[in-house]
């Protein structure tokens, strides 16, 4: 990514921070399997030192904070300020003392060679800037026998929570009310999208959206498929 585009990039994610706040408990309610899976899979216990690479606005550092207990900790890292903050300051109103905070890129970490027990990252080696990198240093600063443990979504296809609202609005410009809120307002491409029609098209797109996503809403309650990959490795003794 050249520079141009990577600050683009995250100034994005600057804006999107307040809407990662503003949904907070509801994203963590929705990506709670994720996280438990990420937890699971890099044997995540009490004492340890974790290294969370991409933490937005403060998942799995968080959970992972009262998992490893006041003998362990949290390096929680971001390259985006406004996610640092809202995780900054929601750990500080939890009382959580054993997170640290570090505005940083995930290929060039700011640690020494072997400093945490293990590293993971939930939904953010995605958008690394050079995922290979990111990979040799999250592999660096972990102990011999550390685990690197790391969550992505899978195709489009399986996961119609992210896909339901473009399609419709791409084929319209060459409870379902949260959905619809909390979908265009945390996409920066839907923002953008969303800020390029007319007032009057709004409404006939916002009705195409709920017909397309009726399926997933029974009772008041919803319910989309999803499917995300938990890739794991251990670092071998040299």
């Amino acid at each position: 990514m050249i520079p141009e585009e990577q600050n683009k990039a995250l100034d994005a994610w600057q804006t999107s921070a307040r809407y990662w706040d503003k949904y907070r408990v509801l994203i963590a309610q929705m990506f709670a399997p994720l996280t438990s899976g990420l937890v699971e899979e890099a044997r995540i216990g009490i004492g340890q030192e974790v290294l969370d690479i991409g933490g937005g606005s403060g998942e799995p550092s968080l959970t992972i904070s009262c998992i490893v207990g006041p003998t362990g900790s949290v390096m929680y890292t971001d390259p985006v300020v406004g996610m640092v903050e809202t995780a900054q300051a929601e750990a500080g109103r939890r009382g959580l003392t054993n997170i640290h905070f570090r505005k940083c890129s995930a290929d060039d970490l700011p640690f020494a060679d072997r400093t945490f027990d293990l590293a993971v990252s939930r939904l953010s080696a995605m958008f690394f800037v050079d995922p290979a990198t990111g990979v040799r240093e999250a592999l660096r600063v972990i102990c011999e026998n550390g685990f690197v443990s790391f969550v992505v979504w899978g195709p489009k296809e399986a996961n119609p929570f992210f896909s339901t609202i473009t399609d419709v609005i791409d084929r319209f410009v060459e409870t379902f009310e949260q959905f619809w809120q909390l979908r265009t307002e945390m996409s920066e491409t839907l923002r953008e999208k969303i800020a390029g029609l007319t007032p009057a098209q709004i409404p006939t797109i916002k009705q195409a959206v709920a017909d397309a996503a009726r399926g997933y809403f029974v009772s008041g309650t919803m319910s989309f498929p999803a499917e995300a990959l938990i890739v794991s490795g251990r670092k071998s003794c040299v």
